[in-house]
């Protein structure tokens, strides 16, 4: 039996052809731009508002956080197109709808009885902010469905 560090290794090598490049970036770039209009519409006051960073650091934290969104989104889709792995696109799709419900339900909840909401560290913000959080269990996921897959590998994509 190969260690688990072992079968990463297995799995990563030759992972990124030029079209699985490719299917990533936009998967990756469709993903940023959801993830951004969902956080900026569940949040009260314009999407300007939102992001408009007046600050250079306020900036390089958004530019940050769109390369991290456009990667979280396609690490999933590279791995199901190269290694047919399902449950990390299940992972991210579940992590995504849950992250930004439960801050839209925060919000509703504010709004309803007339308050503002305080300043508190929402699902979402984890998820755009942090975004190494939800690409760290996206990972561990395909890590576990390769091991559970054991030798019984489906065909690659050329």
């Amino acid at each position: 039996m190969s260690s688990p560090l072992h079968t990463l290794q297995r799995s990563l090598s030759g992972i990124l052809t030029r079209d699985a490049v490719l299917l990533g970036l936009a998967c990756g770039l469709l993903h940023a731009l959801v993830a951004l209009w969902a956080y900026a519409s569940i949040r009260p006051g314009s999407v300007v508002e939102v992001f408009s960073p007046e600050q250079a650091a306020g900036a390089l934290l958004l530019a940050a956080a769109c390369l991290g969104l456009v990667v979280l989104g396609a690490v999933p889709a590279v791995l199901l197109y190269r290694r047919g792995l399902v449950a990390p696109v299940v992972t991210l799709i579940v992590l995504f709808s849950w992250s930004f419900y439960r801050s839209w339900q925060s919000f509703a909840a504010a709004s309803e009885v007339g308050a503002t909401p305080g300043v508190t560290l929402r699902p979402d913000s984890v998820y755009v902010m942090f975004w190494v959080l939800p690409l760290a269990i996206v990972l561990v996921v395909a890590v576990v469905e390769q091991l559970l897959r054991g030798s019984s590998r489906p065909s690659e994509h050329v």
